[in-house]
């Protein structure tokens, strides 16, 4: 089997002067630090020049809405009905996990299922609470995002569903 020839080639970013090896049939145009038409920093990118690319993207970000300057509950404008969003999902209700299935590193069943959801409500009531006490929450949106109940057997052959 012959081996796939290996040529140098020039980064085709604009300003950039390094050479890199690519394989003769490639299309490659990049080099490392510039691999798919992006800037990575590479090792030779110090914290400095960084920080400095991200200040020449803050500044041209568009100026700040007067509305979230404004420090005072009275003038912020919550005089318009508010609500808000929880999201639920990946509780596994059902799903057994042992010491020896995970080298000792965790363990998962039905009391821990339960201990966790009752977890998530109370600090949904309590950041309710919270909430309530500056500005009036009216409705909230209950978001399931699925994976609630482990397999009924179904999933996998090895699975097995005890509520």
């Amino acid at each position: 089997m012959a081996r796939r020839q290996t040529v140098e080639a020039d980064c085709a970013w604009p300003g950039c002067s390094s050479t890199f090896t690519r394989f003769r049939d490639s299309f490659r145009k990049y080099c490392d630090d510039h691999y798919k038409g992006t800037v990575r920093p590479s090792k030779g990118v110090d914290a400095a020049e960084i920080f400095e690319g991200y200040k020449k993207i803050a500044r041209k970000l568009p100026p700040i809405p007067k509305r979230l300057t404004i420090n005072k509950l009275e003038q912020m404008g919550f005089d318009t009905p508010q609500e808000g969003i929880a999201l639920l999902g990946d509780i596994h209700y059902g799903s057994r996990i042992e010491h020896s299935a995970t080298a000792g590193l965790a363990i998962y069943n039905t009391d821990i299922a339960k201990e966790r959801l009752t977890r998530w409500r109370d600090t949904l009531l309590r950041f309710t609470q919270m909430n309530q006490a500056l500005l009036p929450l009216e409705t909230l949106h209950l978001i399931e995002l699925g994976d609630d109940i482990e397999g009924h057997g179904e999933m996998f052959g090895s699975q097995k569903l005890q509520m």
